[in-house]
């Protein structure tokens, strides 16, 4: 049986609990019920809206960010936040991609690593102490991950006849004395094209040389030749490039040449394209 010393203390205990004169804890609990540790509650602990999600210019990589969210009345905010990427709209195994740790001046935002294809889903999901979790709702995003289209205008790739030949078809197709001629396309833009060509010889000139723009050199020690800038041109929707030269010095013994032309878009996709002729 209670004594009336115990019920009275009882009583003031609970008067002093609903007028919040009892210290503050620093309990933590991952339920979303209003359970109160002092200033903040589980349930006062907001859901972050859902993020914005946009592929970087330059790197190709998926940046997400996100606005600030609060915990408890008193102008809190989690102590992180934590970026997962899931494979489909609704349940799933997450995979964390980034974090960021809240302090002054931290950006809410970090970059996905992975550059994954296809459709994916991102969320981000607020931290409080060990414990305390509130993940926003998914945004679905694709990623580009497609390179550009790159057309070798001229040569015209297996060819195989004289050198004067060769010589009329690259310049009536370039419509200019260029040895090698094109375009890049890419919805997204493209940030750069280059090009490497190389001559195998025949007879006393059966070795790779490289040409750089205005001669051809022997092929380096490394056994590839250098890569160099195309000239290029705006179009509608990419690039026209064309390589430094002239079809006369290029085309001018006989053997097989190659060309290979590489195209960057906005994102960091590449596209390679290689082509070969034959001068005999």
């Amino acid at each position: 049986m209670t004594s009336r010393a115990g019920l009275s203390a009882l009583v003031v205990t609970l008067l002093l609990v609903g007028l919040g004169w009892v210290p503050a804890t620093r309990a933590a609990f991952t339920d979303r019920a209003s359970v109160d540790s002092g200033t903040v509650t589980s349930g006062s602990m907001t859901t972050p809206a859902t993020p914005t999600v946009a592929q970087r210019s330059g790197t190709g990589l998926t940046r997400v960010s996100w606005a600030a969210s609060r915990v408890g009345t008193l102008g809190g905010v989690p102590t992180a936040y934590e970026v997962y990427r899931y494979a489909g709209a609704t349940g799933g195994t997450p995979v964390l991609t980034c974090s960021v740790t809240v302090a002054d001046g931290a950006a809410l935002a970090c970059d996905d690593p992975s550059r994954v294809g296809g459709t994916v889903h991102y969320a981000v999901r607020a931290t409080f102490g060990d414990h305390w979790r509130a993940e926003s709702s998914r945004r679905t995003f694709a990623a580009d991950r497609t390179g550009p289209v790159v057309a070798v205008g001229e040569p015209p790739d297996g060819f195989r006849g004289g050198a004067n030949a060769l010589r009329r078809e690259v310049s009536r197709g370039c419509g200019s004395d260029v040895p090698a001629c094109g375009t890049a396309t890419d919805a997204a833009g493209v940030s750069s094209v280059v090009w490497a060509l190389t001559v195998v010889g025949t007879g006393p000139r059966a070795t790779t040389r490289c040409w750089n723009g205005t001669r051809f050199t022997d092929q380096p020690a490394s056994g590839s030749c250098p890569q160099a800038a195309a000239t290029t041109s705006t179009t509608r929707d990419g690039l026209r490039w064309t390589v430094p030269g002239s079809v006369e010095d290029v085309y001018r013994d006989r053997g097989e040449y190659t060309l290979t032309v590489v195209a960057t878009d906005a994102f960091a996709n590449v596209t390679t394209t290689t082509v070969s002729v034959t001068a005999t």
